[in-house]
């Protein structure tokens, strides 16, 4: 792993994604994408695609997270945002 290269459980991540947003799978995984590097206050995102191996890589240069953070990344109860509203922390009515 590189210095500064954050992992996480792909398949899981997927399943709370899938379970969390009534949009295409497509849509909102990028918009997580994008929404969790502008968490991070990334000023630069970056998509790289590899169409004949069917990799994506997002390169941000936001601040990542510590361990304490990633050991709560797929801990919903340690999240501010609201299930099934992507970035939005509060639901509007």
């Amino acid at each position: 792993m590189l210095m500064g290269e954050t992992r996480v459980n792909l398949h899981h991540l997927l399943e709370d994604i899938r379970d969390s947003y009534p949009f295409p799978q497509e849509e909102v995984i990028v918009t997580e994408l994008v929404a969790n590097s502008l968490d991070s206050h990334a000023s630069d995102i970056r998509f790289i695609i590899d169409s004949e191996k069917y990799i994506l890589t997002v390169i941000d240069n936001g601040k990542g997270m510590n361990k304490q953070e990633l050991d709560g990344y797929h801990n919903i109860a340690s999240t501010t945002k609201t299930r099934g509203m992507g970035g939005m922390s509060n639901k509007i009515d």
